[in-house]
């Protein structure tokens, strides 16, 4: 009961990063923390797009370079699903002005792959 207690008062992770050892590290940073559960982890942006619809995760992390369908497709499509959205936040090593100006506009926090320590001063609140 208690262990089901703590679970629902973590915020609900999905990553998407094409580079599978940077999600694991994340995944691990994150937990660490206390303060996630990592619910999925893709290296796609279709796969994350269905796993935001089923998995109805607080929070999406991804980077902005995917195969197929990239980061920035993957939040413009996730903005017409029904309902309440994840929260959002850019992690990528392609940062410049342009990158940077698209997430802020699309409503997104943008950190540099390289400060990911930042991440968990991110936490949000539990819904």
């Amino acid at each position: 009961e208690k262990e089901r207690d703590k679970m629902e008062n973590k915020v609900t992770v999905v990553l998407a990063d094409a580079n599978e050892e940077f999600r694991t590290m994340l995944r691990q940073h994150m937990e660490a923390a206390g303060e996630f559960l990592v619910v999925g982890s893709t290296d796609s942006g279709e796969v994350a797009l269905d796993m935001v619809k089923r998995l109805r995760p607080q929070l999406l992390v991804t980077d902005v370079v995917l195969p197929g369908l990239d980061g920035f497709g993957l939040l413009r499509q996730m903005n017409q699903l029904s309902g309440e959205q994840p929260r959002c936040i850019v992690v990528s090593s392609f940062c410049n002005r342009r990158t940077v100006a698209q997430a802020m506009e699309m409503g997104v926090y943008f950190i540099p792959s390289s400060n990911t320590a930042t991440l968990p001063l991110l936490a949000l609140p539990p819904n």
